[in-house]
């Protein structure tokens, strides 16, 4: 199986990148779920995936957002909504001029689940061969807090 959330950047270390780019706690807490899109270094991946889009739907309620190569480093902000939302990953990989949709990576799901007072990431990473990639989810990953000055 390849673990491609394994192989390549720590968690952790996107949390720390997250908060320092957007500065995640000027919203407050509780405000609905949000969502970001990061796309890994490895394997080349700025240059093997290009127009890509993540499209995020919740299951229950009408509400849908779309972050692109476009904007990369847009946030999506729900209406006050958390629980399970649907996840769609298309891009045109290599020479390909046709954008196609991309497959969750092994153990991970088209689904991600998010908190109101949280933010969940979509990871996107070209597979070693450059010949297709694959995209993983991280629910709930950074918790919003309010500044404590």
């Amino acid at each position: 199986m390849f673990l491609l959330q394994e192989q390549h950047t720590d968690i952790e270390q996107l949390r720390v990148e997250f908060n320092k780019k957007f500065n995640i706690c000027e919203n407050g807490t509780g405000n609905g779920a949000q969502f970001w899109v990061h796309i890994s270094e490895d394997n080349d991946t700025f240059e093997i995936i290009s127009d890509w889009q993540v499209t995020i739907r919740h299951h229950y309620e009408n509400w849908s957002g779309t972050i692109s190569s476009e904007k990369p480093g847009k946030i999506l902000q729900t209406p006050n909504l958390s629980g399970i939302f649907h996840v769609t990953v298309t891009a045109k990989i290599g020479d390909n001029p046709i954008s196609r949709e991309i497959e969750p990576l092994e153990g991970s799901n088209r689904n991600i689940g998010c908190n109101s007072n949280y933010a969940a990431m979509i990871g996107i990473e070209a597979l070693p061969s450059g010949a297709d990639a694959r995209y993983w989810t991280v629910w709930d990953a950074v918790e919003m807090s309010e500044n404590e000055d």
